[in-house]
C-alpha cells in the first residue's frame, strides 16, 4: 500500500466552502465515497485512490493506493483514523498522523458492500453481496454477533448500514429506498420506512444520534429524526446518481458533505437544515 502526502492540516473557514471541484492532471476526479471532518474531506474515486483533502480541496493532503477495490470509507470520530472496508472483507484503518495503514479484521464474507463501526461498544457491522447483515466484535476472531438474511428484505437487498452512536440501533438501507431499523442487537425489526425511490447510496446517523441522514439514487437526501422517526427536511436534486457511497457527515454532526449533484463536485451542507454553506 502506497502512502503519500502532506501531514499539516489547516483548518479553513467553514462558512466560506459551497462546491468543491478537486480535479487532477487528466481532469475531473470521479467520485464514488466521501467522509467530512472539521478539518478535511475524504474521497474515494474510480481511479483506484484514496485521497484526504482540505476543506478548500486547495492541494492532496494524503494518497493512499489499496492495491484492492475498497467498497465502503468511514471517518472515525477522533477525526485521526479512517477506516477502510475493502471487497474482499479485510477492515483496515488509515493512520492520518503517521501515514500508515494497518489491518483491522478480516470478515469471511462475500463481496464486502458497506460496514459501519461503534467503537465505544467494539462492534461492526457489515453487508456484504450475499444480502446478509452481520454484526460482529472486533476481536481477533471478528466473532459474529448476530445476522439478517435476504428474507428480511422481500424484493430488494441491502445497500447501507450505519449504528446508531449511543443506543446501537442498526440502520439498513436497502434497494427500494426502505430504511429498516433494528434493535436487540438485531434480534428485533423496530420498524421501516420509505425514504427514497429508488436505491439508497448514503445512510449516517448524527453523532448524538438525532438524525439520520439518507441519500438516494434518485438524487434524494432525507434528514430522519430519530426520536420518532419522521423525515424533517427532504432535498432533491443534490446526489450524483453515479455515486456508491454519496454522504457523511462530520463529528459535531454541523457538516453534511455530499457527492453531487455531478461525479466530480462535493457540496458541504448544514447537518441540520441542509442549507449549503456558502
Amino acid at each position: 500500500r502506497r502512502v503519500h502526502g502532506k501531514l499539516t492540516l489547516p483548518h479553513p473557514a467553514v462558512d466560506q466552502v459551497c462546491k468543491l471541484v478537486p480535479t487532477n492532471q487528466s481532469g475531473a476526479i470521479t467520485l464514488e465515497r466521501v467522509g467530512v471532518t472539521d478539518a478535511f474531506c475524504v474521497t474515494c474515486s474510480t481511479d483506484g485512490y484514496l485521497r484526504v483533502w482540505p476543506l478548500d480541496f486547495s492541494s492532496v493532503f494524503l494518497e493512499v493506493d489499496l492495491e484492492e477495490p475498497f467498497d465502503s470509507v468511514y471517518v472515525c470520530d477522533d477525526g485521526l483514523n479512517i477506516a477502510v472496508g475493502t471487497r474482499g472483507g479485510d477492515v483496515g484503518v488509515l493512520d492520518i498522523d503517521s501515514r500508515s495503514y494497518k489491518a483491522l479484521i478480516h470478515c469471511q464474507v462475500d463481496e464486502l458492500i458497506d460496514f459501519s463501526l461503534d467503537y465505544s461498544n467494539m462492534q461492526l457491522i457489515t453487508a456484504s453481496s450475499d444480502s446478509t447483515i452481520r454484526l460482529r466484535a472486533i476481536d481477533d476472531h471478528c466473532t459474529q454477533i448476530a445476522k439478517v438474511k435476504l428474507s428480511n428484505f422481500p424484493n430488494s437487498f441491502p445497500e447501507k448500514v450505519a449504528i446508531h452512536p449511543s443506543n446501537g440501533t442498526l440502520a439498513v438501507g436497502d434497494s427500494s429506498g426502505v430504511v429498516h431499523i433494528y434493535i436487540q442487537q438485531m434480534q428485533k425489526q423496530f420498524m421501516k420506512f420509505k425514504t427514497t425511490k429508488s436505491e439508497i447510496t448514503g445512510l449516517a446517523f448524527s453523532n448524538n444520534g438525532y438524525y439520520l441522514y439518507v441519500g438516494g439514487k434518485c438524487s434524494t437526501i432525507c434528514v430522519v429524526a430519530t426520536r420518532d422517526w419522521i423525515i424533517a427536511r427532504k432535498l432533491d436534486g443534490l446526489v450524483c446518481r453515479t455515486a456508491s457511497n454519496c454522504l457523511a457527515v462530520n463529528g459535531d454532526s454541523t457538516q453534511l458533505a455530499v457527492i453531487g449533484p455531478s461525479s466530480s463536485i462535493v457540496t458541504l451542507l448544514n447537518g441540520k437544515t441542509l442549507d449549503e454553506f456558502l
